[in-house]
């Protein structure tokens, strides 16, 4: 996960500032999926309903393939005028822990959960 995250991040810094005037956690969300979508290791679920709720993206394991780790992403994005990083970031965690008492997401074999946390320039992901 190091390396997806320091990847996330030198993506990011690619944005100059008019890249992110109307930066929204979907165009966040874009980022990570482009990112993700380069392993045939994993079905990628984006915002999939489980149990009527919906994690923002998911990595479930692929037959064939044989991985050690599914993964559960929430992502969560904060405006640089709002300046609350602290309770975005707080929100994500709580979300974190209400889908991993899911009976669905609890069926999964050796499941990490993160919270991504952005506001354009920075970046923080969260192991949960």
């Amino acid at each position: 996960m190091k390396a997806f995250e320091q990847e996330l991040k030198s993506v990011i810094k690619l944005l100059s500032n008019r890249d992110i005037q109307n930066f929204s956690e979907k165009h966040l969300q874009t980022l990570v999926l482009t990112l993700l979508n380069i392993s045939d290791f994993y079905f990628i679920k984006s915002e999939n309903e489980v149990n009527k709720h919906y994690p923002d993206i998911m990595l479930l394991q692929r037959s064939p393939f044989e991985v050690n780790y599914q993964y559960l992403f929430e992502l969560k994005f904060c405006k640089k005028k709002d300046k609350d990083w602290a309770q975005k970031k707080q929100q994500g965690i709580e979300q974190i822990k209400v889908y991993l008492a899911l009976d669905d997401i609890q069926a999964l074999a050796n499941l990490k959960s993160y919270l991504i946390l952005s506001n354009g320039d920075e970046l923080e992901m969260i192991a949960v």
